[in-house]
Parts: C-alpha cells; sequence; structure tokens
C-alpha cells in the first residue's frame, strides 16, 4: 500500500500511544536492557511493515497493532538471546579454566 509522507506522519502520530503502551507493557514483561527509545523505534518499524505488507486501508487496520507488537518483543526476543549466549560463554570458559588449572 502506497501512502505520502505526510500520511505516514499522521499513522506515526496516531499509533504513538499505543507503540509508547506497548513498549512499557513489554518492558514489565520481559526485562530488557534495551531503552525505551530503541524499542519504540522497533514499533514503528512494525508500524512501517504493515503498511508495506497491506493492500487497502481495512487490511493494515487489522494488523498494524499485531505487526507492531510482533516488532518489540522480537527485539527483546533477539537481545535476550545475545544476553543468554553471552553467559553460556562465560560459563564454559569458567569451565576450560577450571579444567585446565587442575593439569
Amino acid at each position: 500500500m502506497k501512502v505520502s509522507k505526510s500520511e505516514m506522519e499522521r499513522l506515526v502520530s496516531s499509533y504513538k500511544s499505543f507503540i509508547e503502551a506497548t513498549v512499557a507493557e513489554c518492558k514489565n514483561k520481559h526485562p530488557s536492557s534495551l531503552e525505551s527509545d530503541e524499542l519504540f523505534e522497533e514499533g514503528i518499524v512494525g508500524l512501517l511493515k504493515a503498511v508495506a505488507e497491506s493492500s487497502s486501508w481495512s487490511e493494515f487496520s487489522g494488523r498494524v497493532e499485531e505487526k507492531i507488537r510482533n516488532e518489540i518483543e522480537l527485539a527483546i526476543r533477539v537481545e535476550l538471546g545475545f544476553v543468554k549466549l553471552n553467559q553460556i560463554v562465560r560459563a564454559s570458559f569458567a569451565e576450560y579454566r577450571r579444567v585446565r588449572a587442575m593439569l
């Protein structure tokens, strides 16, 4: 679906409070080191994807909130995945050092 710059600005303005509320909800549900501004940007990405993937306004309105929420949650899951990977690598190195010290 094609939208003009002014229509896109109107959409961002219209969904700003929804995105902010979704960011707050997701941060409470899934603690993350990502800043609210970063997650807000991910919500904007979801909005843009909803526009790009919709062929009509009715299709857009049916999917926009889900797309926004999915992009925010995806960013948190990716960040948490990196944190978990980092923890695994640190634990592996600690075990390696422990075994090496015993040799």
